[in-house]
């Protein structure tokens, strides 16, 4: 046994231990003396609660009259400085936005994540190309590609591709994407589109 864990065993054994008090009379822990409720003195496995007719306000001795959060935020909002200062705030947010979008084809990386539409028709195509784009554009993601296939294995003409780049066209229009272009650069040679979102 070390030393150590002889002097705890010792003090163990010593009255005044047990009492909650040191060998000169003090309180183990400052806090001993000071009066508290009755159901806040529990063990240190258990955690204070606070009982139903017990206000949690006077417990941690908030005066009544203090506004709240929301209150304090609104009448901030309401005077000519709080209003400037929101002014600027939300500026300088779209100014770090547009800063942070690239304004051509080559500040573009390379795509970050794909969606794989081999199976689907041209209705869950369409839905499930739409979608991705709306999720990666929320998390921040400036390229992406779509794999369509080139119909090789379908009966008659290739579905998919068309149904993609009709898409893209009206979102483009729609300026929800920058831009996008074919893999190799041919529709009929790529079974994959690259998508540059705005």
């Amino acid at each position: 046994m070390g030393r150590r864990q002889q002097s705890q065993k010792q003090r163990r054994k010593c009255p005044d231990f047990r009492k909650g008090r040191c060998a000169a009379g003090r309180p183990i822990h400052p806090s001993a003396d000071s009066p508290r409720p009755s159901n806040l003195l529990r063990s240190k496995k258990k955690i204070p609660v606070l009982s139903e007719l017990e206000d949690l306000r006077a417990a941690f001795g908030v005066d009544e009259a203090a506004p709240s959060f929301a209150e304090a935020i609104d009448q901030a909002l309401t005077e000519p400085e709080g209003r400037q200062a929101m002014a600027e705030r939300l500026e300088n947010l779209r100014r770090a936005e547009e800063g942070r979008k690239p304004r051509s084809l080559k500040q573009y990386p390379a795509p970050e994540t794909e969606l794989d539409l081999h199976g689907c028709t041209g209705v869950e195509a369409e839905r499930l190309t739409h979608s991705f784009i709306a999720a990666a554009r929320q998390r921040g993601v400036l390229t992406i590609r779509v794999i369509t296939g080139k119909g090789l294995h379908s009966e008659g003409p290739a579905v998919l591709p068309e149904v993609v780049e009709q898409l893209l066209t009206e979102l483009k229009r729609r300026q929800e994407i920058f831009s996008f272009r074919w893999e190799r650069k041919a529709k009929q040679k790529s079974g994959a589109v690259i998508v540059y979102l705005a």
